[in-house]
């Protein structure tokens, strides 16, 4: 009987890390990769049923980080355990982290060659074209509300908005003042109330498996001590996508702006060029926008620089969805909750509509351009494949024109 629960236990295992891998080499484009984690986790190997993968996909979205990571590392803990979701999420990322160093390198060693010119300044229009549907698609569930405007989500995106345009505030400061906008407009107004009584939760324990749990802080506090006696380039790269992991609501299009803050303004590392374009190239790896923290590592400190910078912006979206898991059900009906994280979106979507205005004139430089931008977008927005279509269209274009 034990032998056959051990059996049991490495087939369920290796299935997860099965699709760990498949997702991470076929994982392109946001919402798509979401329908099919939902094929391959609840429809063919039942992992979870449709109620946790909705509960699930909820937490995610509301937590920092990339939605895609946290799902992998829910689902995995649930059936296999703290090292379960560990290794499931280490497999997810080790596709697009080779492909991103070795983009890295080729960029950083032949960047001054015009094919690698060319192709990355269209994939700049590609990312900006990505923006444009990520603030469209998920603007339309902070700005409508039963068919009509709710003009509480616009007033808060365009204070964040004129903030993070014409002061010179530090990100995190405007992240909390749309959280507190958010308490203010949604809760205390009375538009969203509690719909579950504080009497009604119940927390239970949160953690079941303390030793695997003290390992893991253990480790986690032994990797962090070690990389600040190591290098200190190592550690401010620790340090900073350890803070842009932490703060990235709304996913990985989130971070951008933490990253450019952080990389460009802040560190001086990149200039904003550099910046977009390796934003840019992270966008032909499968998996989450977050993969880019490989390539702004290996420009930083090599390879162990991409490693440690990896590491650290999904160690907060790890961690967060396992602990708010046990008690997110619970409390996700809290007028409070509900506020503060529809202010937190609201507010990332004032920033990211102020980066995409930004780089529509640095993309926009003739009717080539424009039409290409035109023509990803749609092929974005109508495309049920994810970013495939509009990736392939954009390197073969490349081709094209360096050729003809």
């Amino acid at each position: 009987m034990m032998k056959k629960k051990i059996i049991d236990n490495i087939k369920n295992n290796l299935l997860l890390y099965k699709l760990a891998l498949f997702m991470g080499l076929t994982g392109y484009g946001g919402m798509a990769v979401i329908q099919q984690i939902k094929n391959e986790y609840v429809g063919h190997h039942k992992i979870v049923d449709e109620k946790k993968f909705l509960q699930s996909l909820g937490l995610a979205q509301v937590l920092p980080g990339s939605t895609i990571i946290s799902m992998i590392a829910y689902f995995s803990y649930l059936k296999a355990g703290l090292i379960g979701a560990i290794f499931s999420v280490a497999i997810y990322i080790l596709p697009a982290f080779v492909l991103t160093n070795v983009l890295s390198m080729v960029y950083f060693r032949y960047g001054n060659l015009s094919i690698i010119n060319q192709t990355v300044k269209n994939l700049n229009i590609l990312l900006v074209a990505l923006l444009t549907s990520a603030f469209i698609s998920v603007g339309k569930s902070i700005y409508l509300r039963d068919g009509k405007v709710d003009f509480r989500g616009i007033l808060v995106t365009l204070i964040c908005g004129t903030l993070y345009y014409f002061t010179h505030l530090p990100i995190v400061i405007i992240i909390m003042i749309s959280g507190l906008l958010g308490i203010l407009i949604y809760f205390v107004t009375g538009f969203l109330k509690d719909t579950l009584s504080y009497t009604e939760i119940k927390m239970g324990k949160l953690f079941l498996r303390k030793k695997a749990w003290a390992l893991l802080l253990m480790s986690m506090g032994f990797f962090a001590i070690s990389v600040f006696y190591i290098s200190q380039p190592l550690w401010e790269l620790f340090s900073s996508f350890l803070k842009i992991g932490a703060l990235a609501f709304g996913g990985g299009v989130a971070a951008i702006p933490l990253m450019e803050n952080n990389l460009v303004v802040q560190h001086g590392w990149f200039t904003s060029q550099q910046f977009w374009d390796g934003m840019s190239i992270s966008q032909i790896t499968p998996g989450p926008i977050l993969n880019s923290a490989a390539f702004f590592g290996y420009r930083v400190a090599g390879i162990a620089g991409a490693f440690v910078s990896t590491v650290a912006i999904i160690i907060p979206s790890f961690l967060l969805v396992i602990i708010f898991g046990k008690v997110y059900d619970r409390i996700k009906h809290l007028g409070i909750i509900r506020s503060t994280f529809r202010g937190f979106l609201a507010g990332f979507m004032g920033i990211l509509l102020v980066l995409i205005i930004q780089r529509i004139p640095n993309i926009m430089t003739g009717w080539e351009p424009i039409l290409l931008f035109v023509f990803l977008s749609l092929l974005i927005f109508r495309s049920h494949r994810g970013l495939v279509p509009a990736i392939v269209t954009t390197l073969a274009y490349s081709l094209v024109e360096m050729y003809f």
